[in-house]
């Protein structure tokens, strides 16, 4: 899968590695807890918005919908599709305690309303690997 390049909220490089994203110690070391969450976002091709604000935009939504601060990572493909990568430890907003986050049904359909797809081309999926 290629991308134009690995996007988070505190990374000052234009792309962020793989490596610096799963650094040790960032997700769970359980065998069958899900390590990243890879949500897909498919915007319509002729939708005007910024790929990049999608990925920053979506974030920002899942966290205010949660009431935590999430580990994340966006990919761009060239077709303009945006790849949201949340590792399942966050942090909860109020107490600053590490906390577990999964998306919800609702969350997905709240992802949806952020850039509507085109026709049988859009909304969100999620997946989970581990």
């Amino acid at each position: 899968m290629a991308f134009r390049g690995l996007i988070d909220r505190r990374s000052d490089l234009p792309v962020v590695r793989p490596e610096e994203f799963f650094a040790p110690g960032t997700y769970p070391w359980l065998p069958r807890a899900a390590k990243v969450y890879a949500l897909l976002l498919l915007p319509a091709r002729e939708w005007p918005g910024d790929r990049t604000m999608l990925a920053f935009d979506a974030a920002a939504l899942l966290e205010e919908r949660a009431g935590v601060m999430l580990d994340w990572a966006a990919g761009i493909r060239n077709s303009g599709a945006v790849w949201l990568f949340v590792k399942p430890w966050a942090l909860d907003a109020k107490t600053w305690r590490r906390t577990w986050w999964r998306p919800k049904p609702e969350d997905l359909e709240a992802l949806r309303g952020l850039a509507p797809g085109g026709k049988g081309n859009g909304g969100a999926e999620a997946g989970a690997a581990d």
